[in-house]
């Protein structure tokens, strides 16, 4: 029993150090820490200095993982505020200007861009063939190996 003290003081202090789910399992680990301590304790043995180590951790875990809670818990709730209260409308007609804008300097620069439309065409077109050429002269040159 001291030793399991013990062990779950250090494992629940672990987890009480992590924010999330871990505080919360740590700060359960560190009730059972507890019992288990205190038990240990009263028993008598002499392993009672185990026990009390156990014990001691095991307190420092559930108060620590406590706050971590808390601390999880408020973000939680500041992060839901703050969703629910972000300009939704405003957003919206934000990216409604920033579309329309993007669609006026595009009808305006079609004519330009069309020509760079085709002049990339034609490029493409001619690295196209040439390596078209240059994979019949290596399959040409393996045939006659």
């Amino acid at each position: 029993m001291e030793i399991a003290a013990l062990v779950l003081g250090i494992i629940s202090l672990v987890c009480s150090l992590i924010a999330g789910p871990l505080s919360f399992i740590g700060s359960l680990l560190a009730i059972i820490g507890i019992i288990l301590g205190a038990l240990g304790l009263k028993s008598g043995t002499e392993k009672a200095s185990k026990a009390k180590a156990g014990l001691i951790m095991s307190i420092i875990a559930l108060v620590l993982g406590i706050i971590m809670s808390l601390a999880c818990l408020v973000c939680i709730g500041a992060t839901v505020s703050a969703i629910e209260e972000m300009d939704w409308e405003g957003m919206e007609q934000g990216i409604e200007d920033s579309v329309d804008k993007l669609e006026q300097e595009f009808e305006e620069n079609w004519e330009e861009l069309g020509l760079e439309f085709e002049q990339l065409d034609e490029f493409m077109k001619s690295i196209e063939e040439g390596f078209q050429s240059d994979v019949d002269k290596a399959l040409d040159s393996l045939t006659n190996i």
